[in-house]
């Protein structure tokens, strides 16, 4: 029950429109995307600086992973359990 208090609405689905999961499948799928988009970049960046493509691989899965999403995500899902 804690895991859908964290990432559903308050006393949802009674709070929300009838088209609130269709929006959230919307936005996370922008998210997806975008992060995709995000790791693909960071991995050219590296193979343009020189890097293998295994080496640009391996780089670019740590820095997007550790560096910006994992802490990003982890840190804002706490966040806004804790204060939303």
């Amino acid at each position: 029950m804690r895991f859908m208090q964290t990432f559903l609405p308050n006393g949802y689905p009674h709070t929300v429109t009838p088209n609130y999961i269709q929006f959230v499948k919307v936005s996370n799928m922008g998210g997806i995307l975008f992060t995709a988009m995000g790791f693909l970049s960071t991995q050219s960046l590296f193979v343009a600086l020189g890097s293998t493509m295994n080496q640009a691989n391996v780089a670019a899965a740590a820095y997007q992973w550790v560096l910006k999403d994992g802490l990003g995500q982890v840190g804002a899902i706490l966040f806004a359990a804790k204060f939303g």
